[in-house]
């Protein structure tokens, strides 16, 4: 629990993808809703998953 606004988190996990799983729920979306718009994310992906393609796009990551 957070006890000051934009204060340090006890723990935060960002679930890029799980399999083929699309997930929208309150609190939980999967794949991450913003992951194709950061480099961050997408270069080590297309390093470990190029051929993983999205559910949601049906791009592949190395196409990304």
């Amino acid at each position: 629990m957070r006890t000051k606004r934009w204060g340090d988190r006890t723990l935060d996990i960002d679930i890029i993808f799980f399999g083929d799983m699309i997930i929208a729920e309150e609190g939980l979306c999967i794949p991450h809703p913003d992951y194709k718009n950061r480099d961050f994310v997408l270069r080590p992906l297309k390093q470990i998953a190029p051929d993983f393609v999205c559910p949601l796009t049906h791009l592949r990551i190395a196409d990304m």
